[in-house]
């Protein structure tokens, strides 16, 4: 049993509990070193886990250049405005968003511009250093990625730039082969 949170509150409740502690850093990054902190400082030992333990999550895009990545980041960015003010998440592709954007009020801009912020996006080399920084700043003992995309198609593209990156192999394929 994990205690998924992104914020302070959900640190000290699974440092309580004595509970793995996940942190949604791809929802709250700006949460996530003062939680995992806090939850290692208030960690009490329990039958489930003798040593605080934390998986945090990063939001994740990666594309063949950093200009792709970004285009592509910031449609998502689009949805999220659109299911935090009670709208329905549908996520417009690059071009739609840029019209989007053009006739959006300033906050709304903020809104997006702060959404892209959270994602670590760009060539597969960037997010592998993005997420490795993330890894290093909180101490976290594993990483979960977030794989965020505009479409079903550029999903997994994003999600293999990245494997490659990382040289996980494609067990898919050599299985195939």
């Amino acid at each position: 049993m994990w205690l998924l949170g992104s914020s302070g509150y959900s640190a000290r409740l699974a440092a309580a509990l004595g509970l793995p502690l996940s942190f949604a850093a791809h929802l709250a990054p700006e949460n996530a070193v003062p939680a995992v902190e806090l939850y290692r400082e208030q960690f009490r030992p329990s039958p489930v886990l003798a040593e605080p333990y934390v998986m945090v999550s990063v939001g994740v895009l990666a594309d063949d250049g950093e200009s792709e990545a970004r285009v592509r980041a910031h449609a998502l960015s689009h949805a999220m405005l659109r299911m935090f003010t009670g709208r329905p998440f549908l996520i417009p592709t690059p071009k739609q968003a840029d019209t989007l954007y053009a006739s959006a009020s300033s906050a709304e801009r903020e809104a997006v511009d702060a959404w892209t912020s959270r994602i670590v996006y760009g060539t597969a080399d960037r997010v592998v250093e993005g997420v490795n920084h993330v890894q290093a700043t909180t101490g976290a003992d594993e990483i979960i990625l977030v794989p965020e995309a505009h479409s079903p198609d550029a999903l997994p593209r994003s999600t293999a730039l990245i494997a490659d990156a990382y040289g996980i192999p494609d067990t898919a394929a050599d299985k195939a082969a």
